[in-house]
């Protein structure tokens, strides 16, 4: 709980002592007599069209309160009612009737907490009654008379500044006014103005500013205590952290060593594939050759086989042709015996009648003639009856 009052004080106390361009959060207060003239400044300062205006009001009981974002700021509006002024007429009454509007007040400015950047007095006619500084009135009886440091009127029409600087309630908000227009950089110089007063103690008013810087005071030491603890416990986070980090970058050191061989490893891995895939492409060329050998060796084996069956025709052939030639032979020599006995009688007859004829021829060579007819074939009939060779 107190962390949370503390923040929440801090943001107050930082919000408070903002630059007026950088206020990123706007509140503002409208008060008035004119129920159309109070409508039509809210939906121009919170630059709303018809369709956005259902969904920003939100009821407070008889004060109406309103946000939207304009350009980039969180703008609240809270709309009170106008019977206020009804009550505040009269004069011999005003005491009491600011007595009876007081929680009604003190309710509107607790809608916009911590509290309104402005109090905006809305006016149609600048040549008024005059009735409607009252209300100023009742604001500085209710929250003091500072507030009218944060009050300034806001013309919905444009008038002379001679008209103007007749005006009570200028007069009484020292001369802060701001004529409305409905565009936006009409409603960003009303931001402007309504933040931009020198006199003002903050950016905001708050009946509790002095309670709200004892509160930041105390906040602070509490803070600061609570800071140099934390201080303490993030030094030794930090100092854990590097030691971590220490090891963390021995780790690296170790792992990019590790990753430098892995690399060489790799390089040296992808030369050895490299040499694998020249040797496979050289494997792959002989295997080529060789396939091609092989075809050529296949196609020279079914010529041979072919040759084969050729050459065992013919000796076919040649073994028909032999038994022919044998077959002629024996007919040969069975002719040839044959022509030899017939002969071998011939002669036989021929001798025994020479024998007879012819006592005193020559003598005959006994021996060569024994041959010849043990052999009962002449010389030249042997020659013709040899065997033919072998094929």
């Amino acid at each position: 709980m107190a962390q949370r009052l503390q923040k929440r004080d801090e943001t107050l106390s930082d919000e408070a002592k903002q630059p007026t361009d950088s206020i990123k959060r706007l509140r503002f207060i409208v008060l008035g007599s004119d129920e159309v003239l109070i409508n039509e400044a809210c939906d121009t300062i919170l630059m709303l069209t018809d369709a956005k205006k259902v969904e920003t009001i939100k009821s407070g009981g008889k004060c109406e309160f309103r946000e939207a974002y304009v350009s980039g700021r969180h703008v609240s509006v809270v709309k009170t009612p106008t019977y206020w002024l009804e009550n505040l007429k009269t004069y011999l009454f005003f005491s009491k009737s600011v007595r009876s509007m007081k929680s009604d007040m003190e309710f509107s400015y607790s809608m916009v907490f911590p509290g309104p950047h402005a109090f905006l007095l809305v006016l149609g006619d600048v040549r008024n009654s005059g009735k409607e500084h009252y209300l100023l009135r009742a604001l500085s009886e209710v929250f003091g008379q500072e507030v009218l440091d944060y009050s300034m009127v806001l013309f919905m029409h444009g008038y002379s500044n001679r008209d103007i600087g007749r005006n009570r309630c200028v007069k009484k908000c020292s001369e802060r006014y701001h004529i409305l227009k409905d565009n936006e950089d009409n409603v960003l110089k009303l931001f402007h103005d309504a933040t931009a007063i020198k006199q003002r103690k903050a950016n905001f008013f708050t009946k509790d500013l002095e309670l709200l810087y004892k509160a930041e005071t105390y906040f602070k030491k509490e803070f600061d205590a609570t800071y140099e603890e934390r201080e303490s416990t993030l030094r030794g986070d930090l100092a854990e952290m590097k030691t971590a980090e220490e090891n963390l970058r021995a780790k690296m050191t170790e792992m990019e060593k590790q990753n430098s061989e892995n690399v060489r490893e790799l390089q040296d891995l992808r030369e050895e594939l490299d040499q694998l895939r020249e040797e496979l492409d050289a494997h792959r060329f002989r295997e080529n050759r060789l396939r091609k050998d092989l075809d050529a060796s296949i196609s020279r084996e079914k010529q041979l086989s072919q040759e084969i069956v050729a050459l065992k025709e013919k000796k076919y052939e040649l073994k028909e042709e032999l038994f022919d030639l044998r077959d002629h032979k024996r007919r040969v020599n069975a002719e040839l015996i044959a022509s030899n006995e017939r002969e071998i009688s011939e002669n036989k007859v021929k001798s025994l009648s020479g024998r007879e004829c012819e006592v005193e021829s020559k003598p005959i060579d006994s021996q060569s003639s024994r041959s010849l007819e043990g052999e009962g074939l002449n010389p030249a009939r042997q020659n013709i009856i040899q065997d033919p060779p072998n094929i």
